[in-house]
């Protein structure tokens, strides 16, 4: 892929990971872009299974997942999301936390 292009390689082998996750199942994600759209979803579909969704989410300056993390408490009752700050340094992300 060129310079100003992405892939959604890695993206997609992970929703298919976890539409795989079986009704009684449990998935940890750490996550620091938390805005894809399919991924998401992916969440949400596996929500409604029944599986148990762990989700640690980068909420430090340098991120803007708010909005993610709002839908996704609104929409279901079997998540757990653990907000990560930085406290490393300004330019630290997901790699260097403390846990609210």
């Amino acid at each position: 892929i060129g310079a100003g292009y992405s892939s959604t390689l890695i993206m997609d082998r992970l929703i298919e990971l976890i539409d795989a996750t079986p009704e009684d199942g449990s998935l940890y994600l750490s996550v620091f872009m938390f805005d894809y759209t399919p991924l998401v979803m992916a969440l949400d579909r596996a929500g409604r299974r029944g599986v148990n969704i762990h989700v640690m989410v980068d909420m430090s300056h340098r991120s803007d997942n708010r909005n993610t993390v709002n839908a996704l408490r609104n929409a279901m009752d079997n998540i757990e999301i653990t907000e990560v700050r930085n406290d490393a340094s300004s330019i630290a992300i997901n790699h260097n936390r403390s846990c609210k």
